[in-house]
């Protein structure tokens, strides 16, 4: 497996992200499409060759671009559609291998005429991606893995895949390690995030070994499945940003 961290997360401007991602001895970072250097419509060629250069400057590879789509169901996921395009185009941009995003809560019942339309919207959209080479990364959380799974099924296309984070699962009270089998056919991708189960200030997320999520055994599970690809940490809280990425690679480097 190979481990990176979310550049975002590192509190820093992206390109100062970059290099204390090296710094620390991250092998990758993923970017976000809504942060500086990043917006789609501003993203050129020659700006994301310099992104391009400053990671293989460090020997780093872009894992991801996070899209933030929203939902991909409710009302003005037409709109939103147009936006998860536009993040896609920016990734073969990058030559970013995935976007990563939520997509919104996934009924049970796929029957539904606006699941069916959802799916539709996902259709297109990995039209666009197969095209361009980038694969789509539904992030878990929203829906049990399972009803991720048949979704996925539903729409049909390679270009339709997982981003597993199990603290998001976690959090609403799903089987976060269970779900590992429930999606492993589909797992590209990864986020390591820790958090607790119930917090009285609502402050849940924790550093990775930390929270409510057994991260050696989530690990375990993965090789189990046979999963070999990117582990990038996703900390989006905490005072000690730096501090707490070190600690992560350090823990994720003795369970791979």
């Amino acid at each position: 497996m190979k481990i990176g961290h979310r550049a975002m997360n590192l509190g820093l401007p992206m390109m100062a992200a970059i290099d204390a991602a090296a710094e620390i001895g991250y092998e990758g970072v993923s970017l976000v499409a809504k942060e500086d250097w990043v917006w789609p419509e501003d993203l050129t060629a020659d700006r994301a060759a310099e992104i391009r250069a400053r990671c293989e400057r460090h020997g780093l590879a872009i894992s991801a671009l996070t899209g933030r789509f929203g939902s991909l169901i409710d009302e003005g996921a037409d709109e939103r559609v147009q936006w998860a395009r536009s993040v896609v185009e920016a990734a073969a941009t990058l030559e970013a291998p995935f976007v990563t995003s939520h997509i919104g809560v996934i009924p049970e019942d796929l029957d539904r005429d606006d699941v069916r339309a959802m799916a539709a919207r996902v259709s297109r959209l990995c039209e666009r991606a197969d095209e361009l080479g980038v694969t789509v990364a539904v992030e878990t959380g929203p829906e049990e893995a399972w009803v991720l799974r048949n979704f996925i099924e539903q729409v049909g296309s390679d270009r339709l895949r997982v981003n597993y984070d199990p603290a998001n699962l976690m959090m609403q009270g799903y089987d976060h390690m269970g779900g590992v089998d429930a999606v492993a056919p589909y797992i590209v991708h990864t986020h390591p995030k820790d958090a607790v189960r119930e917090d009285a200030d609502g402050r849940r997320q924790r550093p990775l070994g930390e929270g409510d999520v057994d991260i050696p055994r989530w690990i375990g599970e993965l090789k189990r499945v046979g999963f070999d690809g990117w582990l990038c940490v996703e900390r989006e809280s905490g005072e000690d940003r730096l501090g707490d990425a070190r600690r992560a690679l350090e823990l994720l480097r003795s369970l791979v």
